[in-house]
């Protein structure tokens, strides 16, 4: 029962993750900041964060849909599980990189969550291994 609700909770926060990157564009202000930048830039920054909004979209109804599945943490479920936690073990990785607060500064309250969500999602989709593994 754990596995499956770990396996929820991270179909729903990637699904928020997704909602995040369609807002992005408004949020940083890119209308104004690709003026700044080559045309090509922008555009390739633009088709990458859309096309991991769509991703998200897809993963995150994925996992609500076939939860069960990924929660028994067989075949192609297993392999996935543990690929998509690799990726946000690596974006975990990545983000605590950046978010390296300076002399003097203090981490903020969304840095802090751009921390802590990569660590979640990864925990939701390896759990059902790790439980599987020590049961």
């Amino acid at each position: 029962m754990a596995s499956l609700i770990s396996i929820y909770v991270g179909g729903v926060l990637t699904l928020l993750i997704a909602f995040y990157h369609t807002q992005l564009y408004k949020k940083l202000n890119w209308s104004e900041e690709f003026d700044k930048i080559e045309i090509d830039n922008a555009k390739i920054i633009y088709t990458i964060n859309l096309a991991l909004a769509i991703l998200f979209f897809i993963i995150g109804v994925l996992s609500i849909l076939y939860a069960k599945e990924f929660s028994e943490n067989n075949g192609l479920a297993f392999g996935f599980s543990l690929a998509y936690s690799c990726f946000w073990i690596w974006r975990l990785i990545w983000q605590m990189t950046y978010q390296k607060k300076g002399k003097g500064q203090n981490l903020t309250q969304p840095n802090i969550a751009k921390i802590l969500i990569p660590f979640v999602i990864a925990a939701c989709y390896i759990f059902p291994f790790i439980s599987k593994k020590f049961s």
